[in-house]
């Protein structure tokens, strides 16, 4: 089965307003940034885009109006899921992350064997991986308010660092440090 569309698009998910406008001015649609990605810890966002990237169960009910795209955090991991979601009036779907390109593929031949036509999927090939948004901010705990959007910092365990960042909200985003690479 071949799963290539005739037309294939890149999407992409930004964190700060110069990627935002660097990505923009390459001439690219599709970019998830805070006026269209719903908040993992709040619902409550005030979201202006049509499209929705949808990042908790919770948004999606907030934002039915709206066209959603379902984020990797949802944990789509298997067809049945797909075809529920879609039936469901998702516009496009984010599997899961942990899933391998070989499991990627044959959660699309899965659907398409069971419902003759392909979802409407996006891939995640290249990325910084965030996990988790916390409301919680250890800068402010150590009465740092305020330096997060002056200095870069991160986290670090026995085994690896983990890059932080605060959005405007004040939430903090913990993400991994290593790139997540399935191009190659």
């Amino acid at each position: 089965i071949n799963l290539i569309k005739e037309e294939l698009s890149l999407s992409f998910k930004v964190h700060t307003l110069e990627q935002y406008e660097f990505i923009k001015s390459l001439g690219y649609d599709t970019i998830y940034f805070e006026n269209n990605s719903s908040n993992k810890v709040n619902n409550k966002y005030d979201l202006n885009s049509k499209e929705i990237l949808v990042r908790n169960y919770g948004a999606l009910y907030a934002y039915k109006d709206k066209d959603l795209v379902l984020d990797y955090s949802m944990n789509v991991f298997n067809y049945l899921s797909c075809y529920y979601h879609f039936k469901n009036g998702i516009k496009r779907i984010t599997p899961s992350i942990e899933l391998s390109t070989k499991e990627y593929i044959s959660l699309a031949e899965n659907f398409f064997n069971n419902f003759k036509f392909y979802p409407n999927l996006e891939f995640v090939a290249y990325s910084t991986v965030e996990l988790m948004v916390s409301k919680y901010c250890p800068l402010k705990v150590h009465n740092q308010c305020g330096k997060c959007h002056q200095n870069k910092y991160i986290i670090k365990d026995d085994y690896d660092e983990f890059n932080l960042y605060t959005d405007k909200n004040c939430y903090m985003h913990l993400l991994t440090s290593k790139k997540l690479n399935k191009i190659k």
